[in-house]
């Protein structure tokens, strides 16, 4: 059963991939890759220049949680 967890199944994803990519429109690769460069730059921007940790992105309720005062 590990096998199939550990190496048939992330096989299988590989080659899906693999097939998506071969067969996308080349505007499409082109596009995606504007969009990781826009990403890289963005996370550069609010890490200064990857020297700090950004700051975690939370949901409404972990907001609602981190806001309240805690019960002991």
């Amino acid at each position: 059963m590990e096998a199939v967890r550990f190496l048939v199944l992330p096989t299988i994803g590989i080659a899906v991939n693999v097939v998506l990519w071969v067969n996308i429109n080349t505007s499409a690769k082109l596009l995606g890759l504007g969009w990781l460069v826009l990403g890289g730059v963005y996370l550069a921007v609010i890490s200064k220049g990857f020297r700090h940790l950004p700051q975690p992105i939370l949901d409404e309720a972990e907001e609602e949680q981190s806001a309240a005062p805690e019960r002991v």
